[in-house]
């Protein structure tokens, strides 16, 4: 399906209304963390997880904690690793991991030689490609019939990125080139033959009482008020007033939001899609 088909104008009424069934049917509340999530879909399957040379990984600790791929392999029945990072796979391998290098914006062949895959995990990789689409395209290609594509990205709508991208505030890694939304990723898949099924956010802020969270928020703002009157400044310069904020900071408003949206919204730290390539039988792959 494509919006070419309801309309000849992107931002014509048929062709929105079109991309507004499509992520209202996909529109999920998620529920658990980001790792908890990844390995749900993980569990039992044939698994290929792009990306899993991570800056954490520490093979000392038996690669626990936050490393996702230690996670995706304890969960899944086969999981096979892939990177482009040399050196990286190559620490991978000489521990024990089942890895391949491979770039998914060129040649797939090392990770097609092992697949077709029941599920492809790609986690916080999208927002690093210069080529976003080759992601989904190759994805495609990896996937069985019937096979899903996972994706965690930073989700570009949470109130405290937005709030850094107002007033100029870097602090987001610099290695990532573009955020990820919904619609934008909906696109994608039409235009690469994947269909989006699943959406949201995961992750920070937490569930504190609204009580609670509304008295964190004020006292440090309070906090970064005392400290300006003594001279301190944000670094980098953040705003008229300069307060000297984390770029954690939740405003009071974004903690009105949260609780009038709860996990309803595009709040979370995390965006979750969740894309399927289409069974054989259904027409369209």
């Amino acid at each position: 399906m494509s919006w070419i088909q309801h309309g000849d104008h992107p931002n014509s009424r048929p062709v929105l209304q079109y991309r507004h069934r499509q992520l209202a049917r996909a529109a999920t509340v998620m529920r658990g963390t980001r790792i908890r999530t990844l390995k749900r879909h993980a569990r039992g399957k044939k698994v290929l997880d792009l990306g899993c040379v991570s800056h954490s990984f520490h093979f000392a600790s038996g690669g626990t904690g936050r490393w996702l791929h230690q996670h995706i392999v304890d969960a899944a029945a086969e999981c096979v690793g892939a990177d482009y990072d040399e050196v990286g796979v190559k620490q991978m391998a000489d521990a024990g991991f089942d890895v391949v290098r491979v770039d998914i914006t060129g040649d797939l062949t090392p990770a097609l030689e092992r697949g077709p895959f029941d599920v492809v995990i790609a986690g916080e990789l999208i927002e690093h490609l210069p080529a976003p689409q080759a992601l989904l395209a190759s994805s495609r290609e990896l996937l069985k019939p019937g096979g899903k594509l996972v994706i965690t990205t930073p989700n570009p709508y949470a109130p405290r990125r937005v709030r850094a991208g107002a007033l100029g505030h870097t602090w987001e890694n610099v290695d990532h080139v573009v955020y990820a939304f919904p619609s934008g990723i909906a696109e994608m898949a039409d235009r690469t033959g994947l269909v989006l099924r699943k959406y949201g956010t995961v992750g920070w802020p937490g569930r504190r009482p609204f009580l609670a969270e509304l008295g964190r928020s004020v006292s440090t703002w309070l906090r970064a008020a005392r400290a300006r009157a003594r001279g301190e400044r944000a670094v980098p310069r953040r705003g008229r007033l300069d307060l000297p904020l984390p770029g954690h900071w939740l405003s009071p408003a974004d903690v009105v939001l949260h609780r009038a949206r709860g996990r309803r919204g595009m709040l979370g730290e995390t965006a979750i899609y969740v894309l399927r390539r289409p069974a054989e039988q259904d027409g369209r792959a």
